[in-house]
């Protein structure tokens, strides 16, 4: 794992993001938002991403994780609950956060916040995350229960295959979104658009990574993702311009400038830009939704 920057640089990065796409209320709270990030300690493990949609080009996002210490994000996540409190589910929070509380396994925990083009306040979004190579604590048919109960029922929540990460959203309106992502080694044969495999099968300049798809229980869709840590941590480039290549094909030209925006900014720290994720989902309108995940790595 390469180690993250220092959390001066990702707070400069975050709020010039949020400055280039115009999220006024987004850059006006995030410094004291930013400025309580738990720092990653001497080994300096803690991962920080950020991530553009196309879906909402006014919007930012960032999320910060433990990188597998175990609820090293210490108070942070509570924080969030009690900071953004006026309007959240903080019950739902707080058995989401027991779940993680409960897996015997290693797992990594990771806070996200998005503002939404236009809205004033973010939605937060918290993952429960499997080390890779040990065995699938989510398969725990009392764990799935746990899952079952706080999404309702939770239809989706089936014996096999296990996911490798859950995830809840909470809406500041009170709605909440409980998400499963399963891994693929390769694209799925169903349950993809006709627009979500086109746009996965041009990311084709990066052979190294694997693949998530994840599906929402609560309000029901599923996204496809192009995974990319850790195969292009060593030379990135073919990642990075298949990314841009797509939101160019896609007559996406903010997607490309967040991509090169963020490039200046890891050049001028002397850091990299890795990308993570590359993601396709379909709106409520239909619409094919792209959203790009970054990481600044030293």
């Amino acid at each position: 794992m390469s180690p993250a920057p220092s959390a001066e640089f990702f707070e400069r990065a975050v709020l010039a993001i949020a400055r280039e796409n115009g999220a006024r209320t987004a850059a006006a709270e995030l410094p004291a938002i930013l400025r309580r990030l738990p720092c990653g300690g001497a080994e300096g493990r803690q991962t920080a991403d950020v991530s553009f949609s196309s879906a909402g080009p006014g919007a930012v996002r960032f999320s910060v994780n433990d990188s597998l210490r175990r609820g090293a994000l210490g108070t942070f996540a509570p924080w969030l609950e009690k900071s953004l409190g006026a309007g959240y589910d903080l019950k739902a929070v707080s058995e989401f956060l027991k779940l993680g509380k409960a897996l015997k396994g290693g797992f990594q925990t990771t806070a996200a916040l998005e503002w939404p083009a236009g809205l004033v306040v973010p939605v937060l979004k918290l993952y429960l995350e499997e080390a890779p190579g040990l065995g699938s604590a989510f398969a725990d048919r009392g764990f799935r229960g746990r899952v079952r109960a706080l999404a309702g029922g939770g239809r989706g929540v089936k014996a096999a295959p296990a996911p490798e990460i859950i995830a809840l959203d909470l809406f500041p309106g009170g709605a909440t979104d409980l998400k499963l992502y399963f891994r693929r080694d390769s694209l799925p044969a169903a349950g993809l658009t006709r627009q979500q495999r086109a746009a996965m099968r041009s990311l084709d300049r990066e052979a190294r990574g694997f693949y998530y798809e994840m599906k929402r229980l609560s309000c029901g869709g599923s996204k496809i993702y192009k995974v990319y840590e850790p195969g292009c941590a060593g030379d990135p480039a073919a990642a990075v311009a298949e990314i841009c290549a797509l939101y160019a094909k896609l007559g996406l030209p903010r997607g490309v400038g967040f991509v090169s925006s963020c490039l200046k900014l890891a050049r001028r720290a002397g850091l990299r830009l890795l990308p993570t994720l590359c993601g396709a989902g379909v709106s409520s309108g239909g619409k094919l939704k792209v959203d790009s995940y970054f990481r600044f790595v030293k």
